[in-house]
């Protein structure tokens, strides 16, 4: 039904254990994709030429990252890191032992091969991107970058609300706590 070749079945057993063993499954980062794109992935596996292949992990590193919230915020690191299948960069060390994928990571991950793949994904409106303050905002839902700016604004100040308002809690709290002392001072002496 797959239409797998009965040679790399084995291969594939095997490193599908092999993760199993090394992640546990609420660490592993996971990747949700459209029934269609995976059927059009699949049926193109054999003509897909290695830039295609690096364009398609980097785009679902990226989807990982974001989940099913509206952007995220991250790294090229990390980036880095998911496009390769790890959660973090500790379990890239680990995968980068095998020196097929070392190679390979580090053809895609110079910073011109990895702007060039940026790049592509955003000119096939896959992602959206920007960088703001060493950081770098992607999102698979907005359409373009004032969209995903005016979210990233509206996040921060909300977030900003949030903190003095807790500040201001902080200090209420305080003041209350401080009375109540001064009382209990007069009360007694």
């Amino acid at each position: 039904m797959l239409n797998l070749k009965t040679n790399t079945v084995k291969y594939t057993l095997s490193t599908v254990e092999k993760y199993k063993m090394r992640y546990d499954l609420g660490k592993c980062s996971f990747v949700l994709l459209n029934g269609e794109v995976m059927s059009n992935l699949y049926k193109l596996k054999d003509t897909m030429t290695a830039d295609d292949r690096a364009m398609w992990a980097m785009y679902m590193g990226i989807s990982s990252i974001i989940g099913d919230k509206d952007f995220a915020q991250t790294t090229s690191e990390m980036i880095k890191c998911r496009m390769f299948g790890a959660i973090n960069q500790k379990e890239l060390e680990l995968l980068l032992k095998d020196e097929t994928l070392k190679r390979v990571y580090d053809k895609y991950t110079t910073k011109r091969q990895y702007n060039k793949l940026l790049n592509i994904i955003q000119d096939r409106n896959m992602v959206t991107e920007i960088g703001l303050n060493r950081r770098t905002y992607v999102s698979t839902k907005m359409e373009n970058v004032d969209e995903l700016v005016d979210a990233i604004s509206a996040k921060r100040i909300d977030l900003e609300r949030k903190r003095v308002r807790d500040e201001e809690k902080a200090n209420a709290r305080k003041k209350y706590y401080s009375l109540f002392q001064d009382n209990k001072k007069l009360k007694i002496g």
